[in-house]
């Protein structure tokens, strides 16, 4: 993905987390109330994106430097860039929504750990984290380090 399109991707992210947290309509003082007994409290949300963004980062770190080669070979070749809704399609067959991997499962107990605030600073540090690891795999790219290495692999 060119650089112009992951900045556009993060600005986008940037945005939506601005919304959220200056929700007024949200109460952050409250941040560890679940609406309904089944849905997550804005902490327990917020700790599952910090998980998710912390998975990518660490998936990212094999799989970007082994796929960027791969990619370059295929780059003129199209492919699909929409799917259906598989949450919505979950939802309306089972009723109910989906649950998340026991992976990016926010624990119990968070509230005596930590404040909703430093879930905040949590979600945003491994976010800062990625865009790092993002921005060091397009430096190495550019410099052609990664398919000097291991484009031959590749080939072969």
């Amino acid at each position: 993905m060119k650089s112009t399109e992951m900045e556009k991707h993060f600005n986008k992210l940037i945005k939506q987390r601005e919304a959220f947290y200056h929700n007024r309509i949200l109460n952050f003082e409250r941040g560890w109330n679940r609406p309904f007994p089944d849905k997550w409290s804005i902490g327990e949300t917020l700790y599952h994106l910090f998980l998710m963004v912390k998975l990518f980062r660490r998936f990212s770190n094999f799989y970007i430097p082994v796929m960027l080669p791969l990619a370059y070979v295929r780059k003129q070749q199209s492919y699909k860039t929409e799917i259906h809704n598989i949450y919505e399609e979950y939802k309306d067959k089972k009723k109910r929504s989906m649950r998340a991997p026991s992976l990016i499962m926010p624990p119990s107990g968070l509230d005596n750990k930590w404040n909703v605030t430093e879930i905040e600073w949590f979600l945003e540090y491994e976010t800062e984290q990625l865009k790092n690891i993002l921005k060091l795999f397009r430096r190495m790219w550019r410099d052609k380090f990664i398919i000097q290495i291991l484009l031959p692999i590749i080939r072969t």
